[in-house]
């Protein structure tokens, strides 16, 4: 059964002139929301160490809640990546890899285009 998300998408503390550190607190937030969201009743506190089968959630669980955090950070991760989510951990970290990587490219992106340069499909804001 997969459930409606209403989050808020865009990553509003990023600026240019940051060098990005505010996205592990903001993808660690969105990553905890998703999952609490989720939680069986009775559990109430998450251990970021927590494994999902721990928290009660079954490989089914699991992928739908990769879905859903792909659809709230707007990208794809790799199977093989997502496949490897076994604790919250894991999860806070492959998500912000990605999003730090996408803050960086459209860092680049924004410069590009400031200096009149063409930027190529894909590169464009979308943060």
């Amino acid at each position: 059964m997969s459930l409606h998300y209403n989050f808020k998408k865009s990553f509003s503390v990023l600026q240019d002139n940051e060098d990005g550190s505010k996205i592990l607190e903001e993808v660690e937030a969105k990553v905890l929301q998703v999952i609490k969201a989720r939680l069986p009743l009775g559990i109430d506190k998450i251990n970021k160490a927590a494994t999902f089968e721990e928290l009660g959630f079954d490989s089914l669980d699991m992928m739908d809640m990769v879905v859903t955090m792909e659809e709230v950070f707007r990208l794809d991760i790799q199977d093989t990546e997502a496949v490897r989510i076994s604790t919250v951990n894991d999860a806070i970290a492959i998500f912000h890899r990605y999003m730090f990587e996408k803050f960086n490219r459209n860092k680049l992106a924004r410069r590009k285009r400031e200096k009149g340069l063409v930027v190529k499909p894909g590169q464009e804001d979308d943060l």
